[in-house]
């Protein structure tokens, strides 16, 4: 009887493969057993009104339309393909089964039936889509496994009553919002587009405590004031090594909001970091929505993914600032500011780059009550152009940049240098009498190309250019705006 049946099976599946019409296949079993070649075309579809199951030594591809009412066994060990449309319909609970992917081109989800485990995975499998998924209703729930959606996949339909409760893995270059919740609730989170389209990152939203997964939301930077005791999410980058921006979302409404009501700008990004033991800051880049409502982006990007979470950042009491000022002097840059009101401060930064991107600190000036005036002499400015900027500090640590100026080098210093001995193996004394508070000493050969840079000091410098080649070089010192060259000679 069985032989039979795979044998009229096989005639079916003859008539597709020619194309010589289409048909719908019904069965009216428990069981859909497949364990021959099943090739659905693109003008057939087949309709299972129970359970699939898909064998071993089966090979299964659907280039047309395929609709399934019960449970998906995949036991398939060779690849899956195909071009065509998965619907995975009913209106009882369906459950994924198998200890193989099960590959869908296109997939549309739609499970009406109660409760909020509407499409479940217990099996050893993951199920995967290649060009697009259409959420329309029933709440997926993946347990360990996931939905895998390959590089330039999409998908659409995701809502409160549509969304996956469990993970969700992205591979590819795009940026991809991720259709997650709680299976009451649809809670997004996304990434910013990857590097290489075999990058994957896999996400997650859990509506619980993070402190249960071993999170403490009270181990946090100062700049944190309060972490989510509600919720977070994981984000793993699971294949690659691309760096991208993560957004989440906030619900203002129980039980999501136990931060209270919290003014968009407030809102930081938080990540566990294993390192610290701690949740550290990503701060806020940038908002959409209300305080009811919204997203979030992280300012800084991460570069280790996991756990992450809302928080509120520490809101430090404003410093009112009168004037940051700098000018030039024959001792460096002075820097000079004013304070008209602060309160809770601990100290001032004042930090320099040359090229408004690294900056180092070059002086830390405690604040104090009764003081609002504050100076400090910058001896070792860049050449040309510096940027400085203002940095306050409160009594819990918290940073604010309050401003940044630009200043130029507009000095005309006088020197005397002295090379000795000249010529020789290429170990020079230069003695420099000056009113500069340091200087740079190009050498250059002949043709004007440079081989390399000093910084020189008033008193007596040593410089080894024994790895030069012997010959003729011109020294090239900087006074401000002006040049002045001594020639060298090297003889090895």
């Amino acid at each position: 009887m069985r032989n039979r049946y795979y044998l009229s099976l096989f005639k079916i599946l003859i008539i597709a493969l020619i194309g010589l019409c289409s048909f719908t296949f019904s069965h009216a079993q428990n069981l859909y057993r497949n364990s021959v070649p099943l090739h659905v075309t693109g003008t057939a579809s087949l309709f299972i009104s129970n359970s699939f199951t898909n064998e071993t030594s089966s090979i299964y591809q659907n280039d047309g339309t395929v609709t399934i009412n019960g449970n998906i066994t995949n036991n398939q060990t060779t690849t899956m393909t195909g071009t065509g449309l998965t619907n995975i319909t009913g209106t009882s609970a369906q459950q994924l089964l198998g200890n193989q992917a099960f590959f869908t081109n296109n997939v549309v989800l739609n499970n009406t039936s109660a409760g909020s485990s509407n499409i479940v995975f217990n099996g050893s499998n993951n199920l995967i889509v290649n060009t697009s998924a259409t959420l329309t209703d029933g709440i997926v729930v993946t347990n360990s496994n996931n939905i895998t959606f390959n590089n330039a996949s999409t998908y659409s339909g995701a809502s409160d009553i549509a969304h996956v409760n469990g993970f969700v893995k992205k591979i590819g270059n795009q940026a991809f919002i991720y259709p997650v919740g709680d299976g009451s609730k649809l809670r997004i989170a996304s990434i910013a587009a990857p590097t290489n389209a075999t990058d994957a990152f896999t996400g997650k939203f859990i509506q619980a405590n993070p402190n249960a997964a071993g999170f403490n939301p009270a181990l946090k930077q100062a700049v944190l004031d309060e972490v989510s005791t509600c919720e977070f999410w994981t984000i793993d980058r699971t294949t690659g090594a691309s760096n991208v921006a993560v957004t989440l979302s906030w619900l203002n409404s129980a039980p999501y909001n136990c931060l209270g009501t919290v003014n968009p700008a407030d809102y930081y990004i938080g990540r566990w970091s294993t390192d610290s033991t701690k949740w550290i800051s990503h701060a806020n880049g940038s908002t959409t929505g209300t305080s009811a409502s919204g997203t979030i982006t992280t300012r800084t990007t991460p570069t280790v993914f996991g756990p992450f979470t809302l928080a509120k950042r520490n809101i430090p009491l404003p410093v009112s600032l009168d004037y940051f000022k700098g000018k030039n002097t024959l001792e460096g840059n002075v820097l000079s500011w004013k304070i008209t009101s602060f309160k809770d401060s601990k100290s001032f930064n004042v930090e320099r780059s040359c090229n408004g991107i690294d900056w180092i600190v070059i002086d830390d000036i405690p604040s104090s009550s009764i003081q609002n005036e504050y100076s400090i002499i910058d001896p070792k400015p860049c050449e040309d152009i510096n940027y400085y900027r203002l940095v306050e500090y409160s009594k819990s640590n918290q940073r604010s940049d309050i401003q940044v100026i630009v200043l130029y080098d507009s000095n005309n210093y006088e020197a005397d240098f002295e090379l000795y001995p000249n010529p020789n193996n290429g170990t020079f004394n230069i003695s420099i009498k000056g009113d500069a508070p340091q200087y740079r000493m190009d050498i250059l050969d002949v043709l004007g190309k440079k081989h390399g840079s000093f910084i020189l000091y008033n008193g007596l410098n040593l410089i080894d250019c024994s790895n030069l080649a012997s010959g003729v070089y011109l020294t090239q010192f900087k006074l401000g705006k002006k040049l002045v060259s001594k020639k060298i000679v090297i003889n090895l």
